[in-house]
């Protein structure tokens, strides 16, 4: 962790990002990346372990 970050802001951060990954994945692909949702659901997917690991501390 960098010096000086408060880790409740970095956690609220992550977990903002992980809800917006997991929201979007949700949401039909656009024509044009396909694949995109698979990636926004492998965001969120790696995000959540690090999350619950930092809540628990």
């Amino acid at each position: 962790m960098i010096a000086g970050l408060d880790r409740t802001a970095v956690a609220d951060v992550f977990a903002g990002f992980a809800g917006f990954f997991r929201d979007m994945s949700r949401r039909p692909p656009p024509p044009s990346l396909p694949s995109v949702r698979a990636f926004q659901r492998w965001q969120a997917d790696a995000l959540l372990p690090w999350l619950r690991r930092e809540l628990d501390r």
